[in-house]
């Protein structure tokens, strides 16, 4: 079973990462469930692409949202805890509490952003999350977040976001071409983003670092894919399309909306870049290399996890002037950008990232007997590694 705040029809990095989850264990036979909050619109029992998908709780966000879900999760897995042999919950550790709490006898909890594990275990709740979380097997997607989470005295596994390198083909001169005649472009650079238009995703960043760019990297082309999540987040991209209007950006910036099939995008472009201020293992990162992408990541959106060693290009931090010199170094050598996006399809696509291996991993903790042992936190972090391994 698969635990999940989110699933589709929605969108984002985790809903992904469950989706290609739950395909590979419906692929090996296990018969998975993805457990989810409802949708406005959708039916409370349903299948997606053969797998059962059961939601419940309330619709909407905020405390009352989620503790509803909380509730009748718990109440859910402990009406069917002699049927439920693993559950694996994603991105929130109080859901794994609850399915402890319930009866399950095997679960993992994945932490999916880089720091989040301080801003639940830390503080006035930690005792007691500490204690509701006993008996968890924790999952780790990168170094850093493994590092971080030993920080707090758990133990964990390091299973990364998998890939679909059928879905995610490294991109040629004609689909390229193809691509570009079907979203209108010209034969401009393109340097592209994907994902939700959010503050945390650092966009105002990018624009920022593109006007900086302008007077020295000739003409380019700047498209944004994606949509606000939350109806908060329309003011941000309403002050985004401000910057995008000033006198150095007008013209240059599109806002292409959301799209469900983000792939003809990663075909189009010349440049990805992810400003993020916090991300784990994004999957529009891995989806852009996987597709021959050069990329631009600083730390913070998890480049120096995901990008080291001639993958692409690791700015020291997210500010603008440091994302417009590794996005201008990129544009200024196209064939030097297009060796390393090679180089960085050659490695995500190989066997470490595969939805089976990272599936037979999971499968592995489930049968294990006993859980990751919960230590007492180190006098001070350690410094997690910048190699993915």
């Amino acid at each position: 079973m698969l635990v999940v705040s989110e699933y589709l029809p929605l969108r984002g990095g985790t809903v992904s990462q469950t989706m290609l989850h739950a395909r590979e264990l419906d692929r090996a036979g296990d018969s998975p469930l993805v457990l989810t909050r409802p949708v406005p619109g959708r039916p409370r029992h349903e299948e997606i692409d053969g797998v059962p998908v059961e939601r419940v709780g309330l619709a909407g966000q905020g405390v009352v949202a989620k503790a509803a879900a909380i509730a009748a999760t718990g109440w859910w897995l402990w009406r069917h805890r002699g049927s439920v042999s693993a559950a694996n919950v994603m991105l929130d550790s109080d859901f794994a509490a609850i399915a402890r709490a319930a009866g399950v006898r095997a679960v993992t909890m994945t932490w999916v952003g880089s720091g989040d594990a301080g801003r639940c275990l830390g503080g006035l709740l930690r005792p007691l999350r500490r204690r509701l979380l006993a008996g968890v097997r924790h999952v780790v997607l990168t170094p850093t977040m493994l590092a971080e989470l030993a920080g707090f005295g758990y133990d964990a596994t390091i299973i990364p976001v998998p890939v679909d390198p059928q879905r995610f083909q490294v991109t040629d001169a004609g689909s390229r071409l193809l691509a570009r005649q079907q979203l209108g472009l010209d034969d401009e650079p393109v340097v592209l983003f994907v994902g939700h238009i959010k503050h945390g995703k650092g966009i105002d960043l990018l624009l920022e670092a593109c006007r900086r760019l302008n007077d020295t990297a000739g003409p380019f082309r700047v498209l944004l894919v994606g949509e606000p999540p939350l109806r908060a987040d329309r003011a941000y991209e309403d002050e985004l399309r401000r910057v995008a209007s000033s006198s150095e950006l007008r013209g240059r910036v599109h806002f292409c909306g959301r799209s469900d099939d983000p792939r003809v995008y990663y075909r189009a472009a010349d440049v990805f870049c992810l400003p993020s201020r916090r991300e784990g293992m994004p999957n529009v990162l891995l989806e852009a290399m996987a597709s021959g992408l050069p990329c631009v990541a600083p730390p913070s959106a998890g480049g120096h996890d995901l990008l080291m060693g001639g993958l692409g290009a690791v700015p020291p931090s997210g500010s603008p002037d440091d994302l417009a010199t590794s996005i201008g170094e990129l544009l200024a050598s196209p064939a030097d950008a297009r060796s390393i996006g090679l180089a960085a399809a050659s490695a995500v696509r190989g066997e470490y990232y595969s939805p089976r291996r990272v599936i037979a991993e999971y499968q592995r903790l489930w049968a294990s007997p006993g859980a990751l042992r919960c230590r007492e936190p180190p006098a001070s972090r350690p410094a997690g590694p910048s190699d993915p391994g």
